[in-house]
């Protein structure tokens, strides 16, 4: 009988961004996918036999023993004519991998058609049985992973930004290049923004004060609509469209920005089915991920695009959406501690979901924040604080994109925030605002909300009251703090200059014009 194997890597962070090269960061993203997907005829240039790969491998050693039945979104399903077949290529395969690449954490699952619960079921049902049994095994595995301890050093030896040892054999120049073609060559093309393989590039002074932000994007209820899929072929359909409307999302975006900013670069870590990891300079990443997400939605119901959407998505679901977290910091910032901050930025962005009243099928949100050092701990302090009864939160993010109402059950739009911001900083380029003022509110607010509602009493000046009007003609604000009842007569205030104040030098008023969230 055939026998069916499952490959995937786990890991996927820790093996792409090991060291603080972006070379690495990019090589390494593309070992992932040649060593679990089908490349063959997707670029001429691998085959190079510097490159290894899956599809090079299974060509020289399994003639006529296989066939991909699934490749895509960093894994692939391959049928075997016989399970002896298939438990050779696991044993010889895995054996190159972990020669070409050590520190990858490569799994493999086998299922035999014998093992089928029903015998002579229905294609698609059967295919669809193969998938869970190859994935619940495959997880198996992996949660018998144990903890690997690797010595790093054994003594006094050069060590690198990441404090780890340099390593003098890195990427050669030749692999890289045709790493880097294969996977952002299209990018390139269809932008015209060549992209930027050294974070150096994004210095701007000499005192080092120049920021990066770097963007991670996730879609949402990806699972479930994989769940909807029963044939292999319709799976690898989805794959590729999802592929392409996350790809010409990005291109979207970029290319918007580029009609009204000249000087653009960027580095695209992982572009991958719905996974999304971007280096942008700081002042535009807030703008640029929140663009993405929108042209996820409005790609998703163009027509060429929503008619093959149509058997994935459920009854309440009329469009793609995503959720993304920016991490901001100096462009030399540990950059693995920056992305793993962003993916937990993602992380609570799609958290944020689950406080949408409603369907909250389409919710898309935004999250971000500005790395200094060790913020993640006092993070949760700063958010919350609870006085008596009452509490206080510090942010009104995440801030969903897809909302058109300034605030609805507590959740803040994306839109009449950045709206806020562009009046904000009008004002102060005609000075009827004060940086002093704005930078007085920031350190009164954490007092307490008396000591707040106090600093904007006793302040009566113009400045102030120009304030308050762009705050209240944005947002249906007391004081710049919206109050709501909780259970209990619990009282909830959350400030929003805190975070209108810390996005001014991270949003551009005349960029918006450009990448503007668009009417749905």
């Amino acid at each position: 009988m055939a026998a069916y194997v499952y490959i995937d890597v786990s890991q996927k962070q820790e093996f792409i961004f090991k060291r603080n090269e972006l070379k690495e960061n990019l090589y390494h993203s593309f070992a992932i996918k040649a060593v679990t997907e089908d490349i063959k005829d997707k670029s001429e240039e691998i085959a190079s036999p510097s490159i290894f790969s899956l599809t090079k491998f299974l060509e020289k050693y399994h003639t006529n023993q296989y066939k991909f039945v699934y490749s895509g979104g960093g894994n692939s399903i391959i049928k075997f004519s016989t399970e002896e077949h298939a438990k050779q290529f696991v044993q010889t395969y895995s054996a190159e991998v972990y020669r070409a690449y050590p520190n990858m954490e490569l799994y493999m699952s086998i299922v035999d058609e014998s093992e089928l619960e029903e015998q002579g079921e229905a294609q698609e049902k059967k295919e669809k049985e193969i998938r869970q049994k190859l994935r619940d095994k495959a997880n198996e595995w992996k949660d018998k992973r144990k903890m690997k301890f690797k010595r790093w050093s054994y003594g006094v030896e050069e060590i690198d930004a990441t404090g780890l040892p340099v390593l003098h054999n890195g990427v050669l120049k030749r692999e890289y290049q045709l790493a880097k073609q294969f996977l952002y060559g299209r990018l390139e093309t269809k932008t015209g923004i060549p992209v930027t393989e050294e974070l150096k590039e994004y210095k701007k002074d000499e005192e080092g004060k120049s920021y990066i932000g770097v963007i991670a994007l996730d879609g949402n209820k990806m699972g479930d609509m994989v769940r909807r899929i029963s044939s292999f072929e319709e799976l690898g359909n989805f794959s590729e469209l999802i592929e392409e409307i996350y790809e010409s999302a990005v291109v979207r975006a970029l290319n918007e920005l580029k009609l009204v900013e000249k000087d653009i670069i960027y580095t695209p870590i992982v572009l991958s089915g719905d996974d999304i990891c971007l280096i942008v300079h700081a002042e535009h990443a807030i703008q640029i991920a929140a663009a993405i997400v929108n042209n996820i939605r409005t790609l998703s119901r163009e027509e060429h695009y929503d008619s093959r959407l149509r058997i994935v998505l459920d009854d309440g679901q009329a469009e793609l959406s995503a959720c993304a977290g920016v991490a901001i910091a100096k462009y030399n910032y540990p950059f693995f501690e920056l992305v793993k901050t962003a993916e937990l930025l993602c992380k609570q962005a799609k958290e944020a979901i689950y406080r949408v009243k409603g369907n909250s099928s389409g919710a898309s949100f935004i999250h971000w924040d500005t790395v200094q050092g060790q913020v993640l701990a006092s993070y949760t302090y700063e958010n919350y604080v609870k006085h008596g009864r009452d509490v206080e939160r510090f942010h009104m993010k995440p801030l969903r994109i897809d909302q058109q109402q300034p605030v609805a059950d507590g959740v803040f739009s994306y839109e009449a925030f950045v709206n806020a911001v562009a009046d904000i900083q009008s004002a102060q380029a005609n000075a009827k605002i004060s940086s002093s003022l704005l930078e007085g509110v920031k350190k009164v607010v954490y007092s307490g909300l008396e000591s707040y509602r106090l600093f904007i009493d006793m302040n009566k000046t113009d400045a102030n009251r120009n304030l308050v009007e762009i705050m209240q003609k944005h947002f249906p604000c007391d004081i710049f703090a919206v109050m709501s009842e909780q259970q209990g007569q619990t009282v909830s205030s959350t400030y929003l200059l805190n975070d209108v104040i810390d996005a001014l030098p991270y949003i551009n008023m005349n960029r918006e014009v450009a990448i503007h969230v668009r009417e749905s």
